[in-house]
């Protein structure tokens, strides 16, 4: 960059042109020996000159108003005086040369001087219309500037147009950053550059009011358009001032785009709760109805909303049903249930409630929200599935109980059958069967008393068993039996082979484990292990032979054993260290959750 002593006059004014649109502030520099005046751009639009037309100091000091031009050539005098310090520093009105306008500038100017004589001022005039319009006479310029700082750093966009022209005077700091404009910039333009919707006609109309006195200020809301293009919504505040005989507008302006969008949002919000199909209300703390949208309004038999307004919420809910969730909900700060509700008839029908305390900034609890949908018809389907299930549910009782005597009937002919054979091995055949049909039965049996029909309590069932199974082959020396089953609930087509499983390895126990009057101990367990079960019967008996095979054995039990064991899915393990424990493990089938019949 090259240095500023170097530049040529032209690119000079360039760079005082630039700051000036930067800071609003105009140069001057006028040679005493020659009487040559340099005027930057900033300076000759402060005045009212254009960029090329000449003009003399006489000039400039005819724009000054007559009163304030004893003001100025005593400054001059004590700025040309050698002995004083050159400084120059007025406040003073002018003339503007293209429109007439009253301007108020501060001059600030450095006097140079070569063997008492002045030769040099280079000054800088700052326009102060808008500020002189907030000055008031009694008030000192420090407090007036710092009042002025304040002014200038609110957060509202605040500007000073005139009255005639409608031409800016002022934008504070805040109306720059939202517009995007330089000071220079904005120092050019009118209301009407930031406001697309207007047209000075309309504009003028709406400022009427202020200008005949009719009104003492006028509040508006409209957009602003940025340097960009783009815009936002503003809140105007306007009112007309008046000081020297020259009238401007002050305008206090509020960027609303957030409240707008809250605004918006809660209109939405409002829009969406008074048309949902759903009833809604919002009532005080106190339990007063405050708002209804219109489906409770049809729902509970009123014809308006003004109808509800102000009642109390018993009115549309019952107040023996509100008591309950009155106290989940103040602790909660929310609650879903059903409530009984009453319309304006004064019938009942119930209501699937959810409902929300609304609290204010300090957090106390101001309002109740809540939503409810009749459910009168689904309280009837409920009702009449109910019906349906519990006669189901007593039809397949009633089939659990009669296959049981049936089986019972077929254990008892099995018996007869038995009484009359000679033949052991028929006998033993016999006697096997009825054991099957009895672990069938106890099934059927276990069912009928159990409140589900999806599943079975294995403990339950098991224990059975084996307590039938002890009662047959009850016998002073005879093994004892221990039932050692988690509570695990099986559904019935895992539980009938689990039944036969136990039935047939314990009667093999019993028959074959142990020598006559030896006694001993069988042990059926069965435990949870995640979604398996693992279903163990062991004796400490004399041990399964070594050269006993399942895969290859005659014996109906023990192939029937395997072919259990294949129906579950499951895995055969048998070990023979200590007696012997075959172990089935097996995978859960998964169920439908049961279905209970509540009285």
């Amino acid at each position: 960059m090259p240095n500023v002593s170097t530049l040529s006059a032209a690119a000079l004014a360039d760079l005082l042109d630039e700051v000036t649109k930067l800071t609003g502030i105009g140069f001057l520099d006028h040679d005493h020996r020659t009487d040559e005046i340099f005027w930057s751009p900033g300076m000759r639009r402060h005045f009212g000159w254009g960029p090329n037309e000449p003009v003399t100091l006489g000039e400039i000091i005819a724009q000054v108003v007559p009163e304030d031009r004893p003001t100025i050539a005593a400054a001059v005098a004590r700025a040309h005086d050698p002995a004083g310090d050159g400084r120059y520093d007025v406040v003073h009105r002018v003339r503007r040369r293209n429109d007439g306008e009253l301007r108020w500038l501060a001059t600030r100017s450095q006097t140079f001087f070569e063997d008492g004589r002045p030769v040099r001022t280079i000054g800088a005039v700052t326009d102060v219309t808008a500020r002189q319009f907030f000055a008031s006479p009694g008030t000192d310029q420090g407090t007036a500037a710092r009042l002025w700082d304040i002014l200038d750093r609110s957060l509202n966009e605040i500007y000073v147009f005139d009255a005639v022209s409608l031409r800016f005077h002022y934008a504070n700091a805040g109306a720059l950053r939202n517009l995007g404009y330089a000071p220079e910039a904005i120092g050019t333009m009118t209301p009407l550059d930031l406001k697309p919707s207007f047209t000075e006609a309309t504009f003028r109309a709406v400022i009427e009011p202020l200008l005949k006195g009719t009104v003492a200020q006028l509040a508006f809301e409209t957009v602003h358009r940025r340097a960009d293009g783009t815009t936002y919504p503003v809140d105007v505040r306007l009112q007309v001032m008046e000081s020297d005989g020259s009238r401007v507008f002050l305008a206090v302006i509020n960027d609303v785009t957030e409240r707008r969008a809250t605004e918006e949002a809660r209109r939405l919000a409002e829009s969406a709760m008074a048309t949902a199909p759903h009833p809604m209300l919002i009532a005080r703390a106190d339990g007063a109805i405050e708002w209804v949208n219109a489906a409770l309004v049809r729902q509970w038999g009123y014809d308006h909303p003004s109808q509800l307004i102000g009642q109390p919420r018993d009115v549309v809910v019952v107040r023996d049903t509100l008591a309950a969730s009155a106290q989940a909900l103040f602790r909660d700060g929310q609650w879903e249930g059903e409530l009984t509700a009453r319309r304006r008839d004064d019938t009942t029908f119930t209501v699937q409630c959810a409902a929300a305390v609304l609290r204010d900034a300090r957090g106390e609890l101001t309002h109740v929200m809540g939503s409810m949908i009749d459910i009168t018809e689904r309280k009837r389907a409920e009702a009449a599935m109910r019906a349906s299930l519990e006669e189901k549910e007593a039809l397949l009782k009633e089939v659990h109980h009669r296959v049981k005597n049936n089986l019972q009937v077929v254990t008892s002919l099995l018996a007869l059958q038995a009484q009359r054979e000679q033949r052991p091995e028929v006998l033993t055949a016999l006697r096997d069967t009825q054991g099957r049909v009895r672990a069938m039965a106890l099934l059927h049996e276990t069912l009928y008393r159990s409140p589900s029909l999806s599943r079975v309590s294995l403990a339950s069932y098991l224990e059975a068993i084996g307590a039938q199974l002890a009662r047959s082959y009850l016998t002073e020396a005879a093994p004892r039996l221990t039932v050692q089953v988690d509570d695990v609930a099986l559904p019935i087509d895992q539980a009938m082979p689990c039944g036969l499983l136990v039935s047939e390895l314990v009667t093999n126990a019993f028959k074959h484990a142990f020598g006559a009057g030896a006694g001993g101990s069988i042990v059926v367990a069965a435990t949870r292990d995640r979604e398996a079960v693992v279903l163990s019967v062991s004796d400490d008996g004399v041990g399964l032979p070594a050269e006993v095979d399942l895969t290859t054995t005659p014996s109906l039990g023990l192939r029937l054993v395997r072919r259990l064991t294949d129906q579950l899915n499951g895995e055969l393990t048998i070990e023979r260290a200590r007696g012997t424990a075959i172990t089935v493990r097996f995978e859960v089938a998964p169920t439908p959750e049961p279905v209970e019949i509540r009285s």
